[in-house]
């Protein structure tokens, strides 16, 4: 019924209880959790529970069970977009099926092996008509199993079969006959469906019908996602609505309309990207167990490093620690909804707020990079080219940052490698950046990107050197971190009809085309601290809302400029707590960050690709890792993060980014600054005491980091990321 959360919660108790009566029987739960998560679009995280239970299954004597894990483990491999694991697999599911008289789960089966096979046709551009009638007996064949929902998919991927075909009448008549969504039909089911119905209206012409489809879609999804645990949980479901997301932005870029509506498809990204951060976190639920699991991984995990370090075979205890890994990750899913969703920003909302600062979110369909320009009021779009080839730049730009970074590298290799990032940054930078110079001008930006675009230090361009930016998810993200530091960290921000964007506010244009009235904007530096002051302004006051949290600084271990970094911040925050040395534990540290109006952290910090949620800084007793900082009663206001990539994220479908610095603003702090690659010792010591230094005399967060990251900007990857305030 789409409660994952309780389902999770029910799942865990099963396992308690059969790992003490009938251990032998643990694969089978692993089995059912897999198919929760499929339905939460975790596909990661089910492949990794399903490969644990395929070989014990495989032992087993009951093929039955066997059958069902490969159903399960091709669905995740569908998800995961490899079609040729999940035909493999579903192959194997169907013929073990069929020789056990087992027709349901065969149908199934071959039904999963139908969506692999349907999915590379749709990419190639080969379908046939036998995969159309394909689909159709398969569809009949379910049906006469009672298979009710299972049957609505495979007709509707006759429908989509068919409209390839260019056979709309037998798309439409068939389109007829998928049965109406019942309350347990699964969402991915249900998401089939609204595409199959949203191609079909972009094939008869009626584009408004194909929106309104997908429109409806991503707000089931929403309410579906409005009753999810955990962040990742949260970004998960995005998977489900890829497909459509895609289909709507095509509509609205389609160069064949004319001019195309740049408001509008400011509207559709927000309504497809980064929904993660639009929650209000609530106050965390204690979890006693969840604590002493978390206290037990970071023990193992010093464990499995020492254990490396020294040349012995991990084997066992890099068994315990992923199986550890996986409890954190499900008992935070269960233990509590991750917050209340406010309103997905309008144009109007984001251009009021803007004043005189431009925000430019970038997009990519078919192939082509787009960026919407918001500056003066009015929406505008800008045709970037090709996206393969601007990946890439930001690729190899990321690579040489992460070359360039150890402190100790000698000149003529620094020569090399600083010559090779400034040849990339500059190529980065004509392709991204220069057809939008006519509209930016030199305001101050808000940056709002897309998959590898996450990863570039945008200090380093050229036209960026000194410029006073703010990277954010999504403009939703931005708006609502923005308005916090205006009204309070509790601040929600109301939600406005797209209707009152006026109409001439929304235009296309080429690079270097700028028109229309500046808005203005009286800058709000009210929380800006002067020397010695604890409570924003000298008088102690701040504009709307309070603050009367403390300043924190923290000194990890191993880190050769860190306690003299540490201990030169002081003259910037002399009433500073400062945790340094033996004093910088997990639990210490935890204490201080949670409602601190500004927390710095130097300390040695990695990003986790697999599972970016334990994304970690290493303190003296062990990590802290990014879902503990999720559960702070009050995140810290603004953080600063000297240390290596934790503005890195993972990227999910619908740009959810999921990471270090991801989890501290998805929680509530308003403004972080993080590095998005390797840096330096000597290097983040430098550039913190320099970004300090500029925010006691006055300057905002972004601005401050801009001037300091200015003076080396290949060796000071940092970004602002939130609100910049």
């Amino acid at each position: 019924m789409g409660s994952i959360p309780e389902s999770i919660r029910y799942y865990e108790q099963a396992n308690l209880s059969y790992s003490n009566v009938a251990p032998n029987l643990l694969p089978h739960i692993q089995m059912d959790q897999a198919e929760a998560l499929l339905a939460g679009g975790l596909a990661e995280e089910a492949a990794k529970y399903l490969d644990e239970a395929l070989p014990v299954l495989a032992h087993g004597r009951v093929r039955q069970n066997l059958g069902e894990a490969e159903s399960f483990r091709a669905i995740a491999a569908l998800l995961l977009g490899d079609s040729t694991t999940a035909r493999r697999l579903a192959a194997s599911a169907e013929r073990r099926m069929l020789r056990r008289g087992n027709l349901s789960w065969a149908r199934m089966a071959a039904l999963t092996r139908l969506r692999a096979d349907t999915a590379t046709a749709f990419r190639t551009g080969q379908v046939s008509a036998g995969l159309h009638r394909r689909a159709l007996r398969l569809a009949d064949r379910l049906t006469e199993l009672k298979l009710t929902d299972e049957s609505g998919v495979a007709r509707s991927l006759a429908v989509r079969a068919a409209l390839r075909l260019g056979r709309l009448d037998v798309a439409a008549a068939e389109l007829a006959r998928v049965p109406r969504p019942r309350q347990i039909t699964p969402i991915d089911h249900r998401m089939l469906l609204r595409l199959s119905r949203a191609e079909l209206a972009v094939m008869q012409g009626d584009r408004r019908r194909a929106l309104a489809q997908a429109r409806a879609g991503l707000a089931e999804l929403g309410r579906i996602r409005d009753r999810m645990g955990g962040l990742d949980l949260v970004s998960g479901t995005a998977v489900h609505g890829r497909e459509l997301g895609e289909l709507a932005i095509r509509l609205v870029l389609d160069p064949t309309r004319g001019r195309v509506d740049a408001g509008r498809l400011f509207s559709w990204l927000e309504r497809t990207r980064a929904q993660v951060y639009r929650y209000q976190p609530q106050p965390p639920i204690a979890d006693p167990v969840l604590a002493e699991r978390v206290d037990d991984y970071r023990v193992l995990s010093k464990e499995l490093q020492q254990a490396r370090l020294d040349g012995r075979n991990p084997g066992e205890l890099a068994t315990r620690h992923a199986a550890l890994q996986r409890e954190i990750t499900r008992l935070g899913w269960q233990s509590n909804l991750w917050g209340s969703p406010t309103p997905i920003a309008t144009l109007a909302d984001v251009a009021r707020h803007l004043g005189d600062r431009a925000l430019v979110s970038f997009a990519v369909s078919d192939g082509n990079a787009v960026a919407v320009v918001i500056v003066e009021g009015r929406a505008r779009l800008v045709r970037l080219g090709p996206a393969v080839e601007i990946m890439a730049a930001a690729r190899e730009l990321h690579a040489d940052l992460d070359a360039l970074a150890p402190d100790h590298l000698s000149g003529p290799l620094v020569a090399v490698i600083a010559g090779s990032a400034r040849r990339r940054a500059e190529r980065l930078d004509e392709k991204l950046l220069s057809p939008l110079v006519g509209l930016l001008q030199h305001r101050e930006l808000i940056i709002i990107p897309t998959g590898a675009l996450y990863a570039v230090a945008w200090g380093t361009l050229p036209s960026m050197h000194g410029r006073s930016l703010t990277v954010a998810p999504s403009a939703t993200a931005w708006l609502t971190a923005d308005q916090r530091a205006e009204h309070g960290p509790d601040h929600v921000p109301p939600g406005r009809a797209a209707s009152e964007v006026p109409k001439d506010h929304v235009t296309e244009t080429t690079a270097g085309h700028a028109a229309g009235p500046s808005a203005g904007r009286a800058v709000d530096q009210s929380w800006q601290a002067a020397p010695g002051s604890r409570n924003g302004r000298a008088d102690g006051t701040r504009g709307g809302g309070t603050d009367d949290g403390h300043v924190v600084l923290i000194s990890g271990p191993d880190l050769l400029g860190a306690v003299g970094e540490v201990a030169g911040l002081r003259t910037h925050h002399p009433d500073a707590r400062v945790l340094a040395g033996r004093q910088a534990t997990v639990g210490a540290v935890l204490e201080a960050l949670d409602g601190a109006r500004l927390a710095h952290v130097a300390a040695h910090g990695a990003h986790e690709s697999e599972n970016a949620m334990f994304s970690r800084l290493e303190l003296t007793d062990g990590s802290l890792f990014a879902h503990e900082t999720a559960r702070l009663r009050r995140a810290p206001e603004r953080v600063v993060l000297a240390a290596c990539e934790l503005a890195l994220n993972r990227i999910r479908p619908g740009d959810e980014a999921l990471g270090f610095a991801g989890a501290l603003l998805a929680s509530g702090s308003r403004t972080v600054i993080a590095a998005t690659s390797k840096v330096g010792d000597q290097a983040a010591a430098d550039t913190m005491a320099e970004f300090h230094g500029l925010l006691v005399q006055g300057r905002p967060p972004a601005a401050a980091l801009a001037e300091a990251v200015a003076r080396e900007p290949l060796r000071r990857p940092f970004v602002c990321l939130g609100s910049g305030t």
